[in-house]
């Protein structure tokens, strides 16, 4: 059997609704990215790519480099990086869609995305001996001010007096991305985000975002009754940029949080919490 890496940054048959109008959709990659092919084989299968030019009406066999998965399953694999033009590529007797390789690819953004080993949910290798797989792909899209929510995780305490103490405080944000320009994107875009961001390393225009708890691709438009969609989708940047964090703590202060100083600690002491010291220390009565 034949199969095409799930992540794979091209699209062989897939959803269309053949009863509407499908609209102008098709994928662009600059001269600089990496197309990065991936088809698994088992039986001792192999494969025949080819990369046809749609313009010159022309096509060049793939030369596939190989990975042994393990004792019955083989990857072959190679990088892409044609000239500018129309493509599509054909493995056996599939055909992906047409995807588009130029000099200027406007207002679309890099998506580069792996896995930290080779232990993940889809058909791919993401490690080659010491050598990580970097994917790339490309998409319209962008954070919006007005989607990104300020947003803090903390812990308080609150003492006989009702007074609040705020043990620990830490603020961060999430932003929406929206994908998709005035045209719109296919479904099997969506789908196709929704899948990378299961993995631990994905870098939007150069920075590393996860998802927001389960956010998946939320359809905010479809585009003139057509099989496109506008989509959001709520992200967290992977590293909280806020001051202070990997830096050296302070010593105790008024400002500084809250601490437990304990001296020579007895059986039956508790703790108390002296302004004064901006500590909680131990005392043997009440």
């Amino acid at each position: 059997m034949i199969s095409i890496g799930d992540v794979c940054p091209l699209f062989f048959n897939p959803l269309k609704y053949k009863y509407s109008n499908a609209g102008c959709f098709r994928q662009v990659f600059s001269l600089s990215d990496n197309i990065l092919l991936q088809v698994f084989c088992d039986n001792g299968e192999t494969p025949a790519a080819s990369l046809n030019d749609k313009i010159k009406g022309t096509s060049s066999a793939i030369t596939l480099l190989t990975y042994d998965v393990n004792e019955s399953v083989k990857m072959y694999y190679a990088s892409l990086s044609p000239s500018e033009g129309i493509y599509t590529v054909t493995i056996g007797s599939n055909e992906c869609e047409e995807f588009c390789v130029c000099e200027n690819v406007g207002d679309s953004i890099l998506i580069e995305y792996s896995h930290k080993d080779n232990n993940s949910a889809f058909d791919n290798i993401f490690w080659i001996d010491d050598a990580q797989q970097m994917f790339q792909f490309r998409i319209v899209g962008g954070f919006k001010p007005d989607g990104v929510e300020l947003k803090v995780e903390n812990e308080q305490f609150v003492n006989q007096k009702q007074e609040i103490i705020e043990m620990y405080s830490i603020p961060y944000k999430t932003f929406d991305f929206v994908f998709g320009s005035s045209c719109g994107v296919p479904y099997y875009i969506a789908e196709f985000f929704n899948k990378i961001l299961c993995l631990s390393h994905v870098s939007i225009d150069g920075s590393l975002y996860v998802r927001e708890g389960d956010s998946v691709p939320e359809k905010l438009d479809t585009i003139a009754r057509k099989q496109m969609f506008i989509y959001k989708i709520t992200l967290r940047p992977t590293k909280n940029d806020i001051a202070g964090i990997g830096g050296k703590t302070e010593e105790a202060t008024s400002s500084s949080g809250i601490a437990f100083l304990l001296s020579n600690p007895e059986e039956d002491d508790v703790l108390k919490y002296k302004k004064a010291q901006a500590a909680f220390v131990n005392e043997n009565y009440v």
